[in-house]
């Protein structure tokens, strides 16, 4: 790993918006920009995709607008991004599709019509499902005559969303991804470094495709920062370096949520539920370097921004936590707009009430439960696996309704602790690159026990059961 007493830059490139953040040895913020991703283009139904050129664009302007004075002490670049998306592009690196999203779900028929769905999830780690990379290349083949002309010339090359963007900003293009990015593919085996000929063959897409697998701390290429030429030293899916951000000791008795646009639940082990997924924070030839075990709830922040523009009402951050402090009453609300991720599974379909709200702070309400409820089940889970677990560790922009931490650390019986990093997946990426050694820190403010009042908790925890059973 790379010398602790340097700086590093850190490009995040999320769902939303894409961050450049650079870290100095310590694991502290120097400075932080960011631009957002540009609108995705229009399209039907299921299908989400981004024009690549543009989005390519984007982060280059983000980069030449990082002040040198930032970048004096930087050394090294990492690249995170989000993990499931994927391009079409040939072998020089021009792109022959646009980005196909991660919540893109358009061969989810498809998919579930196939009967080796358990069999690939058992060697990929986690179930199968159409957000993955595979089945959106098998649509792409199966639709799109252009790239099987390219195919056919050998000239096509199915490749991780952040490694072709990776590859697009350096300086030379090379054909290669990481096993973090890879694995979201379902086409590598879990804790492989190289793509697995059965899911291959489920797929029925040929590895000449496909690009070849490098060690996540890799030397990647060069990339222009400011008219600086740096060293790209590390690749990998965003949210793996979550758990990264609190040091090595925190991974035995913490359990890591991120909670954004989406939300994303970490605690260290590898065998669990089925439905959870099984990932790592960073893969090299050996194998994983810490196992993790990982929940995911496809909608969060996205899901509350939904229900605002479809009840035309806007609230900001202290109403939110004025109505999770008042409510104690509120529908059951099943979300499911972007389809549920773990622990079921289920593609999107319409959200729905299973009563009508009384008032609009009622269904407010009941959204941000919807969420909650979710993230509980995925730590239940996890819990069963990892039995040390004692204190949730939360970070994201919703972290900061203190009445959903309440309300979590009720559900679960867990105290949760609150850091304010709402870069916490790009500060992992930069200590695990630097080998930074950091405590868990936060005021007594951010520290929230199990104590709501008993008839607060008791009707939250009856309507934690209809969700239940709703979901089942």
């Amino acid at each position: 790993m790379s010398c602790a007493t340097t700086n590093t830059l850190v490009i995040d490139q999320g769902g939303q918006s894409t961050r450049a953040i650079v870290f100095d040895f310590r694991g502290q913020v120097v400075g932080s920009l960011s631009e957002p991703v540009p609108n995705a283009l229009p399209s039907v139904k299921g299908f989400i995709e981004y024009d690549a050129d543009e989005l390519v664009l984007s982060i280059r302007q983000l980069l030449s607008r990082l002040p040198k004075a930032w970048l004096s002490g930087v050394t090294q670049v990492a690249f995170i991004a989000q993990r499931s998306s994927i391009i079409a592009c040939n072998k020089t690196g021009q792109a022959l599709s646009p980005m196909i999203s991660w919540q893109d779900t358009r061969n989810a028929q498809w998919l579930k019509e196939q009967p080796w769905l358990e069999e690939a999830g058992q060697r990929i780690g986690f179930p199968v499902n159409a957000h993955g990379g595979a089945s959106k290349m098998r649509w792409l083949l199966d639709h799109d005559r252009v790239l099987n002309e390219y195919a056919q010339k050998q000239e096509l090359l199915f490749m991780p969303w952040g490694a072709y963007c990776l590859q697009r900003l350096a300086q030379a293009f090379l054909p290669v991804t990481d096993p973090i990015l890879a694995s979201k593919t379902l086409l590598s085996a879990y804790g492989g470094c190289d793509w697995s000929d059965q899911l291959l063959d489920f797929f029925g897409i040929e590895s000449s495709l496909l690009p070849k697998i490098m060690p996540s701390e890799y030397h990647y290429g060069e990339m222009e920062c400011a008219n600086k030429i740096l060293p790209v030293m590390l690749l990998g899916g965003d949210q793996n370096f979550l758990s990264c951000a609190y040091g090595q000791a925190a991974h035995q008795t913490h359990l890591f949520v991120n909670i954004g646009t989406g939300a994303f639940i970490q605690g260290a082990g590898t065998n669990g539920h089925p439905n959870l997924l099984r990932t790592a924070v960073a893969i090299d030839e050996s194998g994983p370097c810490l196992p993790l075990l990982e929940g995911t709830v496809n909608s969060a922040a996205s899901a509350i921004d939904e229900y605002q523009q479809v009840a035309q009402c806007t609230y900001t951050n202290d109403q939110l936590n004025e109505i999770l402090e008042r409510e104690i009453n509120a529908p059951v609300f099943i979300n499911t707009s972007k389809g549920v991720g773990s622990p079921y599974w289920q593609a999107s379909t319409p959200n729905r009430f299973l009563m009508v709200p009384e008032t609009t702070e009622q269904a407010m309400l009941a959204v941000i439960e919807s969420i909650l409820f979710l993230m509980a089940l995925n730590i239940r889970l996890i819990r069963e696996a990892s039995p040390n677990i004692s204190t949730i560790l939360i970070s994201g922009g919703l972290s900061k309704l203190n009445g959903l931490c309440q309300r979590l650390s009720t559900l679960t019986a867990l105290p949760v602790k609150r850091c304010d990093d709402q870069e916490a997946s790009a500060r992992g990426a930069a200590m695990y690159l630097g080998e930074m050694v950091e405590s868990i820190t936060g005021d007594a403010d951010d520290f929230f026990p199990a104590d709501m009042s008993l008839e607060c908790r008791e009707k939250m925890h009856e309507r934690f059961q209809q969700f239940i059973e709703a979901m089942g």
